[in-house]
């Protein structure tokens, strides 16, 4: 008689030990076969877990400071949608973007971002010779500024920040699409500082911010050669 208790004692445990395996592994099962939300996919912060960390934060400034600068020329019908850098001095809020992309006044160029727009406060500074603009604008929730001062490289550190074949990162609205993210090389330089990326743009990504690995801002996008 013992020995049929024990019998039994031994089946059921090895039915109860079963039965949470199989409890285990279907909610494994599940928890693995769950897909992530497409807000998660499209998500700021999701950036391939395989690049080096500084790499990763260096891409997440790009993402984060990264707006669309929207500007209509009612009198002769212009309209543009170029990029933007969003960043900060002194408690004060700027974009800086091209020139060419804001050939309206204040009152008709908007910043827009995730499909709200945000008015223009003052134009800071419209240089044609140079192609660049900076935007003073309201704080932005949804967007984190660059600090711009403790962003540029100083002194001897330009020269390791422009070598040949360093790799850069920008983020822009080409074809008003984005934001997209983008990769390339350093191959060479012209003269009036313009340094030449082997990478890829289209209109709509004038303006973006072009950083280095180390997470520095040596430039923003002006032009696509495509002779």
């Amino acid at each position: 008689m013992r020995k049929l208790f024990k019998t039994l004692a031994l089946i059921l445990s090895c039915l109860l030990m079963g039965a949470s395996i199989g409890v285990l592994t279907l909610y494994k099962i599940q928890f693995n076969s769950k897909m992530p939300t497409l807000s998660q996919i499209q998500s700021l912060n999701n950036i391939s877990p395989f690049l080096p960390s500084y790499v990763r934060e260096t891409i997440h400034r790009s993402r984060l400071s990264a707006v669309k600068v929207v500007s209509l020329e009612p009198e002769y019908g212009m309209f543009s949608v170029a990029t933007g850098t969003y960043f900060t001095i002194k408690d004060r809020y700027f974009i800086l973007t091209v020139n060419h992309g804001v050939p309206g006044e204040c009152q008709y160029t908007k910043i827009n971002v995730d499909g709200k727009f945000f008015r223009c406060k003052e134009f800071i500074e419209l240089n044609i010779l140079s192609d660049y603009a900076i935007i003073e604008v309201e704080k932005i929730e949804a967007r984190k500024p660059i600090e711009i001062l403790s962003s540029i490289p100083t002194g001897h550190a330009w020269k390791e920040a422009l070598s040949i074949m360093n790799k850069v990162y920008f983020t822009g609205y080409p074809n008003n699409m984005g934001p997209l993210t983008v990769s390339g090389e350093i191959i060479g330089y012209a003269g009036g500082g313009l340094i030449y990326i082997r990478s890829y743009a289209w209109a709509g990504s004038s303006g973006s911010a072009v950083f280095t690995e180390r997470g520095e801002i040596i430039g923003y996008v002006l032009a696509v050669d495509v002779g």
